[in-house]
């Protein structure tokens, strides 16, 4: 795999970044993409032949308009040797599906995300009752989206692996995603999270 795409939020990313370069033993290139203009710059770069193995770094790929993503797609289709793409995201939402499929997506978490996530196996274990006393004690719309967005990675994983029950966790996966929706446009927390467990019971 020569393309990564590393999501999370700074500063956890900056070291993630620098210990994949070090993994593959390429230097870090820093190379700004926004415009088209920026990736017909790359492409010149990147059609020279390297001596040494060059990891270059696009940072924010997800604020680079979707024009300048497509153009970037014939980059990561066609790798050169020694040439790796090490890109970063705050979120995957808008990073283009053809860009995901070509990298190896690498979930940088902070302290912060890590207690999310062991919130959602708590919540995962928990019977339908117990589920609904634990979004009850979610007050804050914040906690709430971390804690969707927690669970949406956690089914996506399970769907990528295989693990369980492969048309359920589609089927829950789209309900979290609504849900998700519902609070991004100001949806009640409380209503929106128990309606989610009694769908999804």
């Amino acid at each position: 795999m020569h393309s990564f795409l590393l999501i999370g939020s700074d500063p956890d990313l900056v070291k993630e970044v620098e210990k994949l370069s070090k993994k593959v033993k390429a230097q870090l290139t820093p190379f700004p993409l926004a415009k088209i203009e920026d990736v017909r710059a790359l492409s010149r770069i990147s059609r020279l032949s390297q001596d040494r193995p060059c990891a270059i770094y696009i940072k924010s790929i997800d604020e680079a308009t979707i024009e300048a993503q497509n153009a970037f797609l014939k980059a990561l289709e066609e790798p050169q040797d020694n040439l790796y793409y090490v890109l970063s995201a705050t979120s995957s939402k808008k990073v283009l599906p053809t860009i995901l499929s070509r990298c190896q997506v690498i979930r940088v978490k902070s302290k912060k995300l890590k207690v999310e996530s062991e919130k959602v196996s708590e919540f995962l274990r928990l019977k339908t009752p117990e589920k609904l006393l634990f979004v009850d004690s979610i007050k804050k719309r914040e906690e709430a989206v971390n804690f969707l967005d927690e669970l949406i990675s956690s089914w996506h994983q399970d769907l990528v692996k295989g693990n369980g029950d492969w048309v359920k966790n589609a089927q829950n996966l789209k309900k979290a995603v609504k849900v998700l929706n519902a609070l991004y446009a100001n949806g009640n927390v409380l209503l929106q999270l128990t309606n989610f467990v009694i769908r999804i019971s």
